[in-house]
């Protein structure tokens, strides 16, 4: 269960971190899939519980945008 405020927090965080990481490319595809989520989840009133199916699908691509941010960091 997860509430859209908290997730926007966070997904606003993780947008303005790879923003002002030096290595990020302009074109970053989780940074542009950040955004994205960001759109989706700001649908949403703030105290409202994202749905089973949005809630999945974002927890399966917040891994994604971290084991591809490990791998940024491991090629500095």
């Amino acid at each position: 269960i997860a509430k859209a405020e908290l997730l926007l927090a966070d997904i606003e965080e993780m947008i303005h971190i790879l923003n002002n990481f030096p290595s990020t490319p302009k074109d970053y595809w989780a940074l542009e899939d950040m955004k994205n989520w960001k759109d989706v989840i700001s649908k949403y009133k703030p105290s409202e519980v994202i749905s089973d199916k949005d809630c999945e699908q974002l927890e399966f691509q917040t891994s994604r945008w971290l084991n591809d941010f490990r791998r940024l960091l491991k090629e500095l």
